[in-house]
């Protein structure tokens, strides 16, 4: 058992202290509440009751008694003093200048504040400390009525009821601790199965909110659908009616017509230029200067065709009078007929004609190959068209010998040794040409035309290789044996006609010799190339500005190489024997068909 030393004693005066200063501090405050005043009474009961225990104590007499009293005293005195300088440390320092009438005005906006934050945030703390100082005071008074009691009888007989009356005190704040901690406890375990209901109750809640949303999703995503389908339509008749609505336009397509490159581009024509089919070709150029199919514009290799009719435009009538103002022109590639997707070309006709598409490889439904042919794959959008052209060229001269029906057959002379390791920059520009064509991936719109020069079969057996450019002999059998007549036969009237070299029926074998080749980096991705030989550099000069007028040649179909035969053979004696030699067949019927065409159009 402890002793009430003077440290005790001296938790008592402070005690009573702090509960005068607060209690002085509330007193001074404006404004208070109810329940503001009865703490103000307690603290003033605590200090009277705590004076009065100190005045006792101070005249007390020792005994063993008194000190069991004190125990009990202290942890109530202990708590108070606990309770009080915690109030006066965070409340009364945060809202004590404001409800002092001392300090401010009842009109300070900070003043109204904080005694609105009192009075809604500080009732339970004030309610709380109330109860501290009523359940201590008790103690308290308890304490210090048994303390006067025992003073007249303070003597060995009374020992035992003062014992008794110290254990009942014991019993009874036990029992009253017990009692606190339990109704505390039954607080507690009420506000947690209430806050388990409220959180439940909250949950459903929650999950019937994201039904209901995920509800809603499905039905706008549903109606989003149903729109876009919408819009797609719409869409569709609003494209096709696009193109309607320039030709409606008058004043702006009045004195214009649109070309639509193969790369999509639209280019407009002033028709109030009177524009030719050279302004044409030079504005196809400009438009395709470092673009994907500049060789093919320089090389004429396209089509015009009206976009509304699909009909194509013909080179040989004038621009002005196909073409009128509103008119959209669409621009086509050609590319050869056995032209692979990766560029290169394929081995045989036949795997040119599988219905699919050349850019995507989606599988097409052709039911007319003379018609444009749009890929059925949304994304791809390609339009192509496969045509096979084994018709003969338009020219006058080949026209007057079709007719005639007294054709041989179709042999040839020996073809040329070629043996020189040189080639001349021409030859080498003309093969390299095959070579940097762009695919037709790149383009909108591409025809595919197969021609006797496109067929593997046209191409014979390898002859030589000069300067890392190999040739082939040209067949002379089918639709190529019949190009490489024409071929010869429009020359050689071309050359006529020019008075190129003397009409004379031996000149034309002994001043020049020509041969028809495929010449190229391999085989399949060979070219045909008319290799003409003559003597003078004169008559070489007139030959290619002559020759070149034809139209195999400037459309491209044919190259066309003319070279001196001793510097290109390297061995003028090899020259002279070839002169020399005897015409065969072919030579003759080419001689007999154009003779024949030269008396015709001298009679005429």
């Amino acid at each position: 058992m402890s002793s009430f030393t003077y440290g005790s004693f001296g938790d008592i005066i402070t005690t009573a202290q702090l509960a005068w200063q607060l209690a002085q501090a509330l007193s001074d405050s404006h404004g208070s509440s109810r329940r503001l005043k009865d703490l103000v009474n307690e603290l003033t009961q605590l200090y009277s009751a705590i004076r009065k225990l100190t005045d006792f104590w101070q005249s007390r007499a020792q005994s063993l008694e008194l000190e069991d009293l004190a125990d009990i005293a202290k942890p109530a005195v202990t708590e108070c003093r606990d309770a009080i300088e915690t109030f006066l440390q965070n409340q009364i320092k945060r809202y004590g200048k404001s409800l002092l009438q001392a300090h401010g005005t009842r009109k300070s906006f900070i003043d109204k504040l904080k005694r609105i934050k009192w009075h809604t945030f500080e009732t339970q703390r004030v309610e709380e400390l109330r109860e501290k100082l009523r359940r201590n005071k008790e103690t308290l008074d308890i304490v210090h009525n048994l303390a006067q009691s025992l003073r007249p009888f303070l003597s060995n007989g009374c020992k035992l009821l003062f014992s008794v009356l110290i254990q009942a005190v014991n019993s009874a704040r036990e029992e009253q601790n017990a009692a606190l901690v339990q109704k505390r406890l039954a607080d507690l375990a009420t506000a947690n199965t209430k806050s388990r209901m409220l959180v439940h109750e909250q949950l459903n809640e929650v999950m019937g909110a994201l039904r209901d949303h995920t509800r809603n999703v499905v039905q706008i995503d549903q109606k989003l659908d149903i729109t876009l389908s919408e819009f797609r339509a719409a869409n569709t008749q609003v494209s096709s009616l696009v193109p309607r609505i320039y030709s409606t336009l008058s004043l702006y397509n009045q004195d214009t017509a649109f070309i639509e490159d193969s790369l999509g581009y639209r280019i407009p024509i002033y028709l109030a230029t009177n524009p030719s089919w050279t302004t044409i070709r030079s504005i196809m150029q400009d438009q395709f200067r470092h673009r994907p199919g500049t060789n093919l514009v320089s090389g004429n290799k396209y089509v015009l065709q009206d976009a509304s009719t699909g009909r194509d435009l013909q080179p040989d009538v004038e621009f002005h009078k196909m073409v009128r103002a509103g008119q959209t022109l669409s621009m086509t590639m050609i590319f050869p007929g056995n032209w692979s997707q990766s560029g290169n070309l394929e081995g045989n006709l036949e795997n040119d004609r599988d219905n699919v598409c050349p850019k995507c490889l989606h599988p097409q439904a052709v039911n007319n190959t003379d018609m444009d042919i749009t890929c059925g794959n949304a994304q791809c959008g390609f339009i192509y068209r496969r045509i096979q052209d084994f018709s003969n060229t338009s020219d006058d001269q080949l026209d007057v010998w079709l007719k005639q029906n007294d054709t041989h057959a179709i042999q040839d002379e020996e073809p040329l040794p070629l043996v020189t390791d040189s080639l001349s920059e021409d030859a080498q520009n003309i093969v390299a040409e095959r070579y940097d064509l762009n695919g037709p991936e790149v383009f909108k719109r591409v025809r595919f035309i197969t021609r006797w020069e496109d067929l593997e079969e046209s191409r014979k057996g390898f002859s030589c290789t000069v300067g890392g450019i190999g040739f082939w002999r040209a067949s002379h059998e089918g639709w190529c044996g019949m190009a490489y007549l024409q071929v010869l036969v429009l020359v050689m009237v071309q050359i006529r006609e020019m008075k190129l070299i003397a009409s004379r029926e031996n000149t034309l074998h002994t001043k020049m010799k020509m041969c028809l080749y495929f010449a190229g980096c391999d085989k399949r991705n060979s070219i045909p190339v008319l290799v003409v030989f003559a003597e003078s550099a004169v008559q070489r000069k007139r030959v290619r500005k002559v020759l070149g007028r034809l139209s195999a040649f400037t459309d491209s179909r044919l190259r066309l190489l003319v070279v001196d035969p001793v510097e290109f053979l390297a061995d003028k004696a090899r020259w002279e024997r070839i002169k020399l030699r005897k015409t065969t067949l072919l030579s003759h019927e080419a001689k007999r068909v154009v003779q024949g065409i030269t008396n015709r159009r001298n009679a005429g």
